[in-house]
């Protein structure tokens, strides 16, 4: 025997039932609710799932991964969690989501796993996060790779893991990807202090640095600009945040504000000196912008940025990855010290803002902090 999917909607008020046998208790248990909330927030520090609803009927340990069912005996959700805090708020992974994961699975698959049991951390002051690694299972891929128990995983494929305190990024990633894939990665090792970079089926992890120079630490990568050292830096609100080279270390997390006064969104400037970035030519730097109010598509915004007073145009590029997608033009030969000027701008998938992005690159070091910048940009 067994249950068929329910291929609805559930919406609130819709009455749910949560079968199984918690605790390890071999008698089966029945109980009854209703549909609190048809999307609930599926992000958290140890999961992070798509489609989630809530309802109140009383679960407990046991009941994962077991049938939330409705008055027709179709399974609705597969519940996964329930609030610590109360007994009437339980949370189930949607029918839409949790059939495709399940029909891999019965094909033997393993689906959006490279053998990591971990957890997403940050401290107080937001400038240790990742995922720490609690378990490698042997022969996966994590496993191959060299990362062991007790790591902080920081990025993953170029992106910056765990900045806002939750799994989010680094399963989107993984979304993106086969557990066959090659990906990148860069982590910590704590016990010793030192950074690795390796890569998932190809390269094994590596020694780059040590937490205790100035190598690679500070964005779990190594890069040329200057030192060759990197820093994550935020703008005042904590919404943005991306790599710069240390010697960028003049920062304004200001508002973005227009010429008129209004606040059109968040924003943060670093360069060695923000007025010579901001006026001449002859200064690295890098002004990163976010905006849900301006009017504008990435499109439309670019479009209105021209440079050709002082600049030569070299084209436009594409540049998309699992966050947002967009474009970046390309300004050469820029006043008299013959900068180079990158203006771009992105959205997420649901358009819900955009990202403008602009930098100026004096030296070939400060070329490859742009490649930097390009893959740990993030709006939380």
């Amino acid at each position: 025997p067994y249950l068929e999917w329910f291929n609805g909607n559930s919406k609130v008020g819709n009455e749910v039932y949560v079968a199984g046998f918690p605790l390890g208790d071999p008698e089966y248990t029945l109980t009854r609710g209703i549909v609190s909330k048809e999307n609930a927030d599926g992000e958290s520090n140890w999961a992070s799932v798509d489609h989630v609803i809530e309802y109140d009927a009383q679960a407990a340990g046991g009941n994962s991964g077991g049938p939330v069912i409705n008055a027709n005996a179709q399974v609705v959700a597969v519940h996964y969690a329930s609030s610590q805090q109360t007994d009437d708020q339980a949370f189930g992974i949607s029918s839409d989501i949790a059939q495709g994961i399940v029909d891999q699975l019965m094909q033997g698959n393993d689906v959006y796993a490279i053998g990591i049991n971990g957890r997403a951390i940050i401290n107080d002051d937001g400038s240790i996060f990742g995922i720490w690694v609690s378990s490698v299972k042997s022969g996966s891929p994590a496993d191959n790779a060299g990362i062991r128990p007790g790591d902080l995983l920081r990025q993953l494929e170029g992106l910056v893991l765990a900045t806002d305190g939750t799994l989010a990024d680094y399963c989107d990633i993984l979304r993106g990807r086969s557990a066959e894939d090659t990906m990148s990665f860069s982590l910590w090792r704590l016990d010793t202090g030192e950074v690795l970079e390796g890569q998932l089926n190809g390269r094994e992890a590596e020694v780059v640095g040590t937490l205790g120079d100035n190598t690679a630490a500070d964005s779990g990568n190594t890069g040329a600009s200057g030192s060759g050292s990197f820093m994550t830096v935020n703008d005042d609100s904590g919404q943005l945040a991306v790599n710069i080279p240390v010697e960028w270390a003049q920062v304004d997390g200001g508002a973005w504000v227009n010429d008129a006064g209004d606040n059109m969104g968040v924003r943060v400037v670093a360069s060695p000196n923000i007025d010579g970035f901001i006026n001449s030519w002859s200064m690295p730097g890098v002004s990163f912008r976010a905006s849900d109010s301006l009017g504008l598509d990435d499109k439309q915004l670019i479009d209105q940025l021209d440079f050709s007073n002082d600049c030569q145009y070299g084209g436009r590029e594409a540049d998309a990855d699992q966050l947002y997608s967009g474009q970046y033009d390309i300004w050469s030969n820029c006043g008299e010290t013959g900068s180079t000027y990158v203006v771009l701008t992105a959205v997420p998938d649901d358009a819900a803002f955009v990202i403008h992005i602009e930098a100026q690159l004096v030296s070939d070091a400060d070329s490859a902090a742009f490649d930097e910048i390009l893959n740990s940009f993030i709006v939380q």
